[in-house]
């Protein structure tokens, strides 16, 4: 009946058993974690980590009325350095395949010296239908800026835009990837493009019948076919209606040197006095 005490932070044999055997099993356990690992690489001894290049940071906003595209370019974090001071100074290119690459290009500001840019800028494409949106392709590219050799691409990320929701505002936290993972279906896209048409025209017609004047607004081209050897175009606009042996009502918008989307933004107004609306046909060409 009588009871032995232990001094105060010494344990029995009992205890340092239970311990000793618990030691045993996280051992084992380790030890076995260790020889799963070792299997698997094993396996694929040629497979190495991913190293990250990057996330984009950025939000979509499809209007179905304006039929118009906005994209806000947001920021890049935790980007890929590529210069020997360990940063970049990067720059997104924007584009809409399988259009020509000049005529939906847009590039953001360049960021120095910074893994982290912060851009906050916006891009918006005109003349974009819903059905159309299904058959685009959104590329964002980072690129790094390069003052004597060619700028370096860091890595890119494809968006189908026939899975953006439509009247809605969609934000994406994308992982930047090799370009080469899409070498595939840009050459499928680049097959697409050459059925592609040679361009849109915004345009804006309203007949004032107190008045029997019609209004024509010139207010913007898109994805033009490049004319020059820079991949670029300088249109202009000439309209006037039809039937006019005289070209009384010819107009000639100002030329954009050097665009593949003109904002032209232009109004000229033309009386139809006598009735003559139902038999005139407004006819516009891109030069």
């Amino acid at each position: 009946g009588r009871q032995i005490h232990h001094p105060k932070g010494k344990k029995t044999d009992d205890e340092e058993e239970e311990e000793g055997e618990e030691d045993m099993e996280q051992l084992d356990s380790l030890v076995k974690e260790l020889k799963v690992k070792k299997n698997a690489a094993a396996r694929s001894p040629n497979t190495s980590p991913v190293l990250s290049l990057g996330t984009v940071h950025f939000t979509l906003m499809y209007d179905s009325y304006n039929c118009s595209l906005t994209v806000v370019i947001q920021k890049c974090t935790h980007l890929k350095g590529m210069n020997r001071d360990g940063f970049s100074d990067p720059y997104i290119v924007l584009q809409l395949l399988p259009c020509s690459s000049k005529a939906t290009e847009k590039r953001t500001s360049t960021h120095r010296r910074t893994l982290d840019p912060d851009f906050n800028e916006n891009f918006t494409y005109h003349g974009l239908s819903e059905d159309e949106l299904s058959s685009y392709t959104l590329r964002l590219q980072v690129f790094d800026y390069q003052r004597v050799t060619f700028d370096q691409l860091i890595g890119e990320v494809m968006v189908d835009l026939g899975d953006v929701p439509r009247d809605n505002n969609i934000n994406f936290q994308s992982e930047l990837e090799d370009a080469s993972l899409h070498r595939n279906h840009n050459s499928l896209k680049s097959q697409r493009q050459k059925k592609s048409p040679r361009g849109k025209l915004n345009l804006s017609l309203h007949y004032i019948s107190s008045r029997e004047t019609l209004v024509v607004g010139i207010v913007r081209g898109a994805e033009l076919t490049p004319m020059d050897v820079n991949g670029l175009a300088d249109p202009y606009v000439k309209c006037y209606l039809h039937p006019d042996p005289t070209k009384e009502t010819k107009h000639k918008t100002k030329v954009q040197p050097k665009t593949l989307n003109p904002e032209f933004n232009e109004v000229r107004q033309h009386d139809l006095f006598g009735g003559l609306m139902p038999r005139q046909k407004c006819k516009c060409i891109f030069s």
